[in-house]
């Protein structure tokens, strides 16, 4: 029956494995919401479609939503690129039409998983972050495409406000993300710069070149300027430097590419500086690419850009470019190699660099060749999808925060820092924080960690209860983006949970076991359960017996874990050790390590082994480890006469160099869960007596891999110590079924693998 059983649970443990790792291949869920989706060739625009165009479907399912309808010709590009489209139709994003929309917007969130929301413009910004945030979204990024140059004080006030929930900013240059933290004081490291991408020339299918008939005449320099006719795009500069140019030159014809936005007003201008002759106005157009491999020289006068694509067009074709000094512009054109930069809004400034430019033909063959190489080289469309799917991967990158009130450095800060150090980096970025109390502090485990290279975390607390301690745990997570909390006691669990409360970030907490010890503790311990069942996301036991009232769906058993290989016997190690505290070869030793509290119980073993020296002498005793019961069991050792007999050897940094020389290893504990000590002993082949609490018994099979006596039973402890002691070939006997055993099913990657897949669920 209990192999039938064993059969049973090993088939079930193999289908739920397959099932996670299915669930973990599945497609990245990614939407991309933007105000209005109409003109691809606009920058949103036209990034979202480069976008689901080259994201592989494979592990990409991508949603493109919008605030307001999608044209039927651009929904049949993108349903063609293999996206999946949503209207959310928001007349005013404070509106009623905002509310409404709003919650059918949580609805789709939630019922599509969606995994990272990517935001575009100032609408989308402002109601997406919102609704997203309180759907649950993790991962919220904003799109920041440009300087914000038409943004007024109120724009740059909700910015702020909303900011808070962004999980991440994205900057198309350096120059708005500088902005950015000047502006809405967003510190550097939460904003990723991620420059455009440009297709190469060979894309755009090498049409023939404007004829003379479209251009007025045979022109003997062609300027372009691709931009929908708007003030920023400074076309009026542009026209202003036009009547000098054409005075000298008077076949230059200038092409004005794009939608006109002002009405007219700048083909009044033309007309009344009788420019007709000189000045193309072209509309939008299709075949922008014949007109640029056309053009002699590219210009772009804005008064304010992000990365602009249009220059990025006229790199790729290899074109001299003259531009305004603003935004990213210098990140792209490197003044005098790749082309002209100019300040913004002066005229005079603009027509000096075209003239040069106009009549220096090798110096604009130069620079459009220089201009091609670093397009090609720096600011492709490859290039461009590499550092965005590098980010989507390191945002589903969980940071995990082991947070913890440490006494010391026993069993639970141990299995909480080889959990951090062991997890798969690729997936998850631990951190270890610790409560820093001034009245008893123990900072063992930050300063292990900091030594193993991981990032740590400091919380100050007054006393045994400083609820300033939850504000500043709060604050960390929020600063830091913590995607899981991972509590490890009932004081950490407690903070953990106020901290949490109302940020959405799943809270789990690993119960190592509860002490009893005394009547404060009793009821702390109470509370603990109480929050533990209210509470907390999912909870883990390190054994059976505990909380075994604990919804199934919220509890789940995960043993302690060893790094196996760093405990085994070793014979050099052994000799040694014993050679530290002068131990012949003769004596045989028996031992315990833990910390020297009640629930250890250690006066068990000092009143054992007053009964023990007296038949064997050749018997000596170690004790390894601190705590608050050392005064007490030091004074009980001298009361007894037992000091050439038993060792205090205090704390020992690298414990696994201990126990090879140990004979028989000892546990005398009141409560329990799954003692660390008690698998790194077993693990080095030593013979083990343990009292029967906890988890004990499902490691300990009496008579076979050591022993069992009840807990506090002296009697029962000196019989079998008396028996292992004349009987010394059950040392070997007993020690290698107990290193089998623990190598079997107690290694440090069956334990930190099954808190991977805990952390992928929740």
């Amino acid at each position: 029956m209990n192999q039938v059983t064993s059969a049973t649970l090993e088939t079930l443990e193999t289908l739920a494995t397959f099932y996670i790792h299915m669930k973990n291949t599945q497609p990245i869920r990614l939407a991309l919401l933007t105000d209005v989706l109409e003109d691809l060739q606009a920058g949103a625009e036209k990034q979202i479609y480069q976008l689901i165009s080259h994201l592989d479907p494979s592990r990409y399912r991508v949603f493109v939503l919008s605030l307001n309808p999608i044209c039927e010709s651009t929904q049949q590009l993108m349903r063609e690129a293999g996206c999946e489209f949503q209207v959310f139709r928001v007349v005013r994003i404070y509106g009623i039409s905002g509310m409404v929309q709003g919650l059918r917007f949580m609805r789709f969130l939630k019922a599509n998983r969606i995994q990272i929301l990517q935001t575009y413009h100032f609408g989308s910004d402002i109601w997406g972050t919102f609704w997203a945030h309180w759907a649950g979204v993790r991962h919220i990024v904003s799109n920041r495409r440009d300087m914000g140059f038409c943004r007024k004080p109120i724009h740059r006030s909700a910015y702020k406000l909303i900011n808070r929930w962004v999980h991440t900013f994205i900057a198309v240059a350096g120059a708005v993300k500088e902005r950015m933290m000047k502006e809405e004081g967003i510190p550097a490291e939460r904003i990723e710069v991620i420059y455009n991408g440009v297709e190469s020339p060979i894309k755009w299918g090498h049409t023939p070149f404007p004829s003379s008939g479209e251009m007025g005449c045979d022109p003997i320099s062609l300027i372009v300027h691709v931009a929908n006719l708007r003030p920023v795009k400074g076309h009026i500069y542009l026209i202003e430097a036009l009547p000098e140019i054409v005075v000298d030159h008077p076949r230059v014809r200038l092409a004005l590419i794009g939608e006109d936005k002002m009405g007219g007003k700048l083909q009044e201008i033309i007309r009344k500086k009788r420019l007709e002759r000189h000045v193309l106005f072209l509309g939008k157009r299709e075949d922008v690419s014949r007109f640029i491999e056309a053009a002699d020289i590219c210009v772009l006068p804005s008064l304010s850009e992000g990365t602009s694509n249009a220059i990025l067009e006229y790199m790729a074709a290899g074109k001299a470019v003259v531009a305004t000094r603003v935004g990213g512009n210098p990140e792209l054109i490197r003044e005098g190699v790749d082309g002209l930069l100019v300040a913004p809004g002066d005229s005079r400034a603009l027509k000096e660099a075209l003239l040069t430019l106009i009549e220096d033909p090798e110096k604009r063959q130069s620079m459009g060749q220089n201009a091609r190489q670093r397009a090609q080289k720096e600011f492709t469309i490859p290039q461009m999808m590499r550092e965005y799917e590098n980010f989507y991967q390191a945002l589903l990158i969980k940071k995990v925060l082991h947070f913890i009130s440490s006494g010391g450095f026993f069993g639970a800060e141990r299995v909480a820092l080889s959990l951090a150090r062991h997890l798969n980096h690729g997936k998850f970025i631990p951190m270890i924080g610790a409560i820093e109390d001034e009245r008893n502090p123990h900072l063992e485990i930050v300063h292990k960690a900091r030594e193993a290279g991981l990032k740590t975390a400091l919380f100050k607390s007054r006393g045994r209860w400083d609820w300033r301690t939850s504000r500043l745990l709060k604050k960390f997570i929020r600063q830091n983006r913590i995607d899981i909390v991972h509590t490890h006691n009932y004081k950490s669990d407690l903070m953990g949970l106020l901290a949490t409360a109302g940020n959405g970030v799943p809270l789990l907490a690993t119960v190592h076991g509860y002490t009893k010890m005394s009547r404060p503790v009793r009821w702390y311990e109470k509370l603990d359960r109480w929050l533990l069942k209210a509470f907390f996301r999912r909870v883990v036991v390190v054994a059976e017996n505990i909380l075994p009232d604990l919804k199934a769906q919220k509890r789940q058993v995960i043993p302690n874990g060893l790094d196996v290989n760093r405990f085994s016997y070793d014979p050099v190690l052994r000799k040694t050790a014993r050679s530290r505290y002068g131990i012949s070869d003769e004596e045989a030793v028996i031992g315990t390590v833990g910390r020297l509290s009640r629930e250890k119980n250690q006066a068990m073993l000092i009143e054992a082994a007053d009964q023990i020296q007296k038949e064997f002498p050749l018997v000596k005793f170690l004790i390894v480890g601190d705590g608050p019961e050392e005064t007490y069991l030091k004074a009980l050792v001298r009361d007894k006469n037992l000091e050439k007999h038993i060792l205090f050897t205090g704390l020992i940094d690298d414990i696994s160099s201990l126990y090879p020389a140990l004979d028989i290893f000892v546990l005398t504990s009141l409560t329990e869960g799954v003692p660390l000590s008690l698998l790194e002993a077993m693990a080095c082949a030593r013979l083990v007596v343990a009292t029967k609490v906890g988890g004990i018994p499902q490691i300990i099979w009496h008579g076979k891999n050591g022993f069992l006596v009840a807990p506090g039973d002296v009697t029962g402890l000196v019989k079998v110590l008396g028996r292992v002691v004349k009987d010394r070939s059950l040392f070997l006997e007993m020690g290698r079924e107990a290193s089998d055993f623990i190598r079997k099913h107690y290694s440090l990657e069956h334990m930190v693998e099954k808190y991977e897949r805990l952390y992928e669920e929740i």
